[in-house]
Order: C-alpha cells, then sequence, then structure tokens
C-alpha cells in the first residue's frame, strides 16, 4: 500500500497524497513550487479546492469520486474550520507525500496555530471603531 495521509469522514476513509504528478499539475497551473500552492491555499480557496482535488486524485487512492470543491463542502460538514483544520490537513498530507519531514511538519503546524492564536487575539482586543452617526 502507497504512503498517504488518512482520514475517515462520514464512515468513508481518504487517503490524501500529493504525487509527483500532482505536484507537476499544480506548478503547470499556478507557476509556483507545489509545496508554495499548498501553502498559498490556506488564504485562497481557488487553490485550496486544487489542492484538495488533487490529495483525492492518485492512481490507487481507492477515493470515492469527488471533487476538491465537494471535498472542502464535506470537511466543513465534518467539522472541520477553514481558518485553521484544513490547513493542517494539507500540511500532514504533504508530509505524508514527501514534501516536507516530520519536524518540518511539526514546526509548521506550530507556526500555523501560533499565527491563527495572534490574529484572533488581534481580533477580541480591537478598539470599537467609532460610529460617526451616532446610531446603531
Amino acid at each position: 500500500m502507497k504512503r498517504a495521509y488518512e482520514l475517515t469522514l462520514n464512515g468513508t476513509v481518504y487517503r490524501l497524497r500529493l504525487t509527483a504528478r500532482a505536484q507537476k499539475k499544480l506548478i503547470k497551473e499556478y507557476g509556483q513550487q507545489a509545496a508554495q500552492v499548498c501553502v498559498d491555499g490556506f488564504a485562497d480557496l481557488d487553490k485550496l479546492c486544487s489542492v484538495l482535488n488533487e490529495l483525492l486524485h492518485w492512481s490507487g487512492s481507492g477515493n470515492p469520486e469527488l471533487s476538491g470543491e465537494d471535498f472542502c463542502d464535506l470537511l466543513v460538514d465534518e467539522g472541520y474550520a477553514l481558518v485553521s483544520d484544513v490547513p493542517e490537513l494539507v500540511i500532514n498530507a504533504m508530509a505524508e507525500s514527501g514534501l516536507l519531514t516530520e519536524g518540518q511538519r511539526d514546526a509548521t503546524i506550530a507556526q500555523l496555530r501560533g499565527a491563527i492564536d495572534a490574529s484572533l487575539d488581534s481580533l477580541n482586543t480591537a478598539e470599537p471603531a467609532e460610529n460617526p452617526t451616532g446610531t446603531l
């Protein structure tokens, strides 16, 4: 069995892997290295759906026929947050695909969590905007 990141959603096991063919396709489509496309996908839904599509569709995956967009929706339906959980899933799949070492995976996930926490903290401490009209 080929190496892949596995997760179970709604009783179905999905095996995610970014093969060399998939990486070449992302490079051709976006003009960037595949790892960069994956990271850019954290803030770009089009890229994220392309990455998810490639993670799903590889020879021998055994995955059901599902588009990247539909898989993204399934992840949300299963409780995954697009800001944190889906990027973490992509990072784990990148590591299983040989794009990252385990140490790089762990460091990247820690950086992602730190950035999200900092961003949310800044939202909670932001000064309320002035209301020039004085109405609600």
